[in-house]
Parts: structure tokens; sequence; C-alpha cells
């Protein structure tokens, strides 16, 4: 079991965070991973406080694989 930890607060390869988190979700279904479960997305705020940057969007996955550590 592997749990990756994802966010975003830019749009990068869709047009919102979480559209991004999506997209980096499905890329990580591919190939030698398989995506077993995903938590539901969250929102944090940046830090240090106060600032001028957008929120997160924060979502957590769990992959299988057969493939070694290394």
């Amino acid at each position: 079991m592997i749990l990756v930890a994802l966010g975003a607060n830019l749009p990068r390869a869709a047009e919102t965070p979480a559209q991004t988190i999506d997209a980096a979700i499905a890329a990580l279904d591919r190939g030698a991973t398989r995506v077993r479960a995903r938590s539901r997305l969250y929102e944090s705020p940046p830090w240090p406080q106060p600032s001028d940057q957008p929120w997160y969007v924060n979502a957590v996955v769990r992959l299988e694989t057969a493939l070694d550590p290394e």
C-alpha cells in the first residue's frame, strides 16, 4: 500500500486546482500503479498567513503496485 498526498493551488493541467488534482489521480491510475481509494477534496489556506496566494485543494490517494520500492 502506498499513500500519496496531493495538493494544488494553481490550475496547471486543467482550469481549476481541483481538476489538476483529478488529472494527477488519473495519471497515477495507469501502468504499474492502480488507485484503490481516494479522499474527498479538502481546502486549506496557504502558509504563512496572511498570503495573497489562493487556497490549496488537497487529497490523498491509496495506490497498489507490484513495483519494487526502488
